[in-house]
């Protein structure tokens, strides 16, 4: 059983009450101020009557941003808050600080998932199923890269690495510590989905453009000779 940072996250309530629960987790090397505050999509789902909750992910949190991205926040948060975080890998501790945060809510979530986020969102909507209303993962990629990440950052193998990666890194707000500790850190392996999937619906979000994930072909193809309810969502020229 490891430790680790605990999984902050923050609230955007609605003045309704009852309303659905969303709850969105970002990937790897970014911060939920990224993917779901500055992109509009926590203002546009309350636009449709939804109660959102983002994570953030361990080794992703305030202590570990850069200096010059402590400041930047916009981020107007209702009721921030922490769980903690154990488990025999990082995506068990994160999903049993999910499951903690369901029972609070006392509701099943919508569960929304990118990148690294989305093999979380995945495992936990298989582990939890009564927990879960639907899932939806985008960008998720079929291979973690972890190996090729870790090597990367501890510079080892400065050529080892697509330049994408590389990109990320570089123009993460997240440290250099913070994302080995990530990458180091003991992590679920590889899996077939046409074996492992989710029991609830579930939402197949790729781009046409998204030279790291692809579109998401691996996983649709695999969800459509199970039973369960699912439907895919191409974007074109995103990545």
């Amino acid at each position: 059983m490891t430790t680790f940072p605990p999984v902050e996250y923050t609230s955007y309530p609605l003045p309704q009450q009852g309303a659905p629960f969303v709850v969105l987790i970002h990937g790897f090397a970014a911060t939920a101020e990224q993917v779901w505050i500055k992109t509009g999509w926590i203002r546009k789902l309350q636009a449709q009557g939804l109660h959102c909750i983002t994570v953030g992910l361990p080794y992703h949190g305030q202590d570990f941003l850069r200096d010059d991205a402590q400041s930047a926040s916009t981020a107007q948060g209702f009721e921030k808050s922490a769980l903690p975080a154990k488990g025999k890998t990082y995506t068990a501790a994160v999903e049993g600080a999910l499951f903690r945060l369901s029972q609070q809510v006392g509701h099943p979530l919508h569960v929304v998932g990118f990148s690294a986020g989305a093999r979380i969102a995945w495992e936990f909507a298989i582990n939890h199923p009564e927990n879960v209303r639907t899932v939806t993962v985008a960008g998720f990629p079929q291979k973690n890269h972890i190996e090729d990440l870790k090597n990367y950052l501890s510079g080892r193998q400065h050529e080892a690495i697509d330049t994408v990666f590389r990109q990320l890194i570089d123009q993460s707000p997240i440290t250099t510590e913070g994302l080995l500790q990530f990458v180091s850190a003991p992590h679920e392996g590889e899996f077939d989905p046409a074996q492992h999937h989710p029991k609830v619906p579930t939402l197949v979000v790729g781009g046409t453009a998204d030279t790291v994930s692809g579109s998401g072909d691996w996983l649709y193809e695999a969800l459509e000779i199970t039973d369960v309810p699912h439907r895919r969502e191409i974007l074109s020229g995103r990545d």
